[in-house]
């Protein structure tokens, strides 16, 4: 049945000439009001012809208020249609040249504004790392000082590393030594003979030897045969899961297995240092007497004069500070290396190169330290 005083065919009352469809009071053909003669869609008022009211002859598409043909305001001429979008590509003129290669050029434009966004990003997550990286360092190296006061010690372990790190190293510490010390005093007699001072060739070579030149070479080439072995040999260890074995049976690591070859390097790196400084005025000598016929005595008596042992220890310091951070840099690389073999590699890899940088850097510091408060 149908609604109540309602036609069933119209939904419209009999009864009344002028009533309305049932729906709201509209009609059902064109959705307007047949009592009033300017009444628009039921459509929000709108015009469902060109979506615009009929009542303001302004008015301007729904579409937010733009034009569908140019997608603009018409009471605003120089409005954008798009956010982003050039001036003049929104107004119903004809677009110049110039405007033509700025709208061109924006995707290039957003292009290289998020490449930009992305490299400082890249670079902050670096950033980030190192840093992070250097906090690990400087907790690993609170654990090893803990673990080193409340002991024990295995002394078998650090007479097995000083062997492989002492002995085994000292023909290529006799090598390089040699060398430098040659390669040193081959110089500085071709730089004093224009002033007839080749006598002062041995006090210099000593000088620097002991000084600067022992020290940071023997460190070099330790770092590029042992620390290299170090990394590789502890990062093994963490991928095989050899550590965490050490672990489940409650030994420690640092303890078992870093602490032994930090003692070790510690020790033999200024013996090695000293055995180089002799080597290196072992070849000044050589080459200064038989190559370039200086008195052997003079260069000798030139040399103790301005050699002291004070300049000797100086190097013997350096060379023990450099011993430390070579083996904890090289044993904390190994045991932080990433699962794999490229884990490993990387890890060794990384190990000689920070402690190569970082004996640098300390050689520095430690030369200002004693310039004054020892040399002063």
């Amino acid at each position: 049945m149908g609604a109540p005083g309602l036609s069933p065919q119209t939904g419209v009352c009999p009864r009344k000439p002028g009533s309305v469809p049932a729906s709201r009071g509209l009609s059902p053909q064109t959705g307007v009001c047949p009592r009033k003669p300017g009444s628009v869609p039921a459509s929000r008022g709108l015009s469902p012809q060109t979506g615009v009211c009929p009542r303001k002859p302004g008015s301007v598409p729904t579409n937010r208020g733009l034009s569908p043909q140019a997608g603009v305001c018409p009471s605003s001429p120089t409005a954008h249609a798009k956010k982003g979008q050039p001036p003049c590509l929104a107004k119903r003129e004809q677009p110049s040249s110039l405007h033509l290669s700025c709208a061109l050029m924006m995707p290039w434009r957003v292009y290289y504004t998020k490449g930009m966004k992305g490299t400082e990003d890249l670079l902050l997550q670096r950033v980030r790392n190192k840093l992070e990286g250097l906090g690990r360092y400087f907790v690993f190296l609170g654990t090893l000082g803990r673990t080193s006061l409340k002991g024990p010690l295995h002394i078998s372990r650090c007479l097995t590393e000083i062997e492989h790190v002492g002995v085994n190293s000292v023909l290529i510490i006799l090598l390089s030594g040699g060398a430098i010390g040659m390669i040193f005093a081959l110089q500085m007699v071709a730089l004093l003979q224009p002033f007839q001072a080749e006598i002062g060739t041995g006090a210099a070579v000593a000088l620097a030897l002991a000084r600067e030149m022992a020290p940071v070479i023997t460190a070099l080439m330790l770092i590029a045969k042992n620390g290299s072995a170090m990394a590789a040999e502890l990062g093994t260890m963490r991928v095989t899961e050899q550590i965490d074995a050490l672990e489940s049976m409650a030994i420690s690591p640092v303890q078992y297995l870093v602490l032994p070859k930090v003692i070790a390097c510690f020790l033999v790196f200024p013996f090695l240092t000293l055995l180089a400084n002799l080597v290196g005025v072992f070849g000044a000598y050589i080459i200064s007497i038989h190559l370039f016929d200086i008195d052997a005595a003079s260069y000798m008596d030139y040399m103790f004069s301005f050699l002291s042992p004070r300049d000797v220890l100086v190097g013997l310091i350096k060379a023990g500070v450099m011993g430390l951070i070579v083996a904890t840099l090289c044993c904390f690389y190994g045991l932080h290396a990433a699962p794999g073999a490229k884990g490993v590699g990387d890890s060794a890899t990384n190990a000689v190169v920070a402690s190569s940088a970082a004996i640098l850097v300390a050689d520095y510091m430690l030369t200002t330290i004693m310039l004054r408060f020892i040399y002063a």
